[in-house]
């Protein structure tokens, strides 16, 4: 189930930064940037829910760091952030949704290391789930930004010939994709050490697809469709927008577009 959730402080929107870490609130509804998909995890006799986002696959979680305020105090500061779930037995990416029961739908997060989440002014934050409906057909990838030759390939694509890569967005992004290739039925090796692979510079999505349809002999990058996985423990979600603006490494699995599976995958996403 992919939903929106909105803080009743204020009522914008758990927004999934471009950065990839970091999570901010959004008056901006149409972005996928602000739906997480919701699943549940029993532990310990325990109901969880965990919440990944629809843009880069990375988990709802939450970082604490010292700090030390205007009198001197030693304090200890909460925010969210997006993280991998690479542990089966993670902890910071584990919430329960505490149901106030009052009739107005609203419910608290309660995050397993840190409890409750709060305002600023210290009360409980109070939240709203919104349903996003599923896609009526498959997304197209952004465009592609403007390229220019270059001297010296970027990656060495199968079968030889040169790489073209984007001017734009700055250079200093670059990352190491790991990748495996899924059958038409969807199986794959989850074992990444098994997993090849790329160096890829820049953040364009359509030039990721382009770089590891060479990669794997295909002639048409319209017959792959790249699923990012964040850790070992992650669910895989369709990458449909363009890459986080970091430079981690990011897992992605790719199927044959047209296969059952990665239609399944696409049309579960959202509008």
């Amino acid at each position: 189930m992919h939903v929106r959730l909105r803080s009743r402080w204020d009522n914008p929107y758990l927004y999934a930064a471009e950065d990839g870490r970091d999570v901010s609130l959004s008056t901006d509804r149409a972005s996928l940037n602000v739906v997480w998909r919701a699943h549940g995890l029993v532990r310990d006799g325990n109901i969880y829910a965990l919440f990944h986002g629809a843009a880069y696959g990375r988990y709802l979680s939450v970082a604490a760091e010292k700090n030390v305020d205007d009198r001197g105090n030693e304090i200890l500061v909460v925010g969210f952030v997006q993280r991998a779930y690479a542990d089966p037995e993670q902890l910071d990416v584990l919430w329960t949704v505490f149901d106030q029961q009052d009739g107005t739908g609203e419910f608290l997060l309660i995050h397993r290391v840190h409890g409750v989440w709060r305002n600023p002014d210290g009360t409980n934050t109070r939240w709203t789930m919104e349903v996003v409906p599923p896609r009526e057909n498959p997304p197209e990838l952004p465009p592609a930004p403007p390229v220019i030759p270059l001297q010296q390939p970027l990656a060495a694509p199968m079968g030889g010939g040169q790489i073209r890569r984007a001017a734009l967005p700055p250079p200093e992004f670059q990352r190491t994709i790991q990748y495996v290739r899924a059958n038409h039925q969807g199986d794959y090796n989850p074992d990444e050490l098994q997993w090849r692979t790329l160096e890829f510079y820049g953040l364009s999505v359509f030039h990721l697809r382009s770089d590891l349809a060479r990669q794997l002999g295909e002639a048409n990058a319209l017959n792959i469709t790249l699923c990012v996985r964040a850790g070992s423990q992650g669910r895989l979600t369709p990458l449909v927008i363009d890459l986080p603006a970091d430079n981690q490494e990011m897992q992605i699995v790719v199927f044959s577009t047209g296969s059952q599976v990665s239609v399944s995958l696409l049309m579960k996403g959202v509008q």
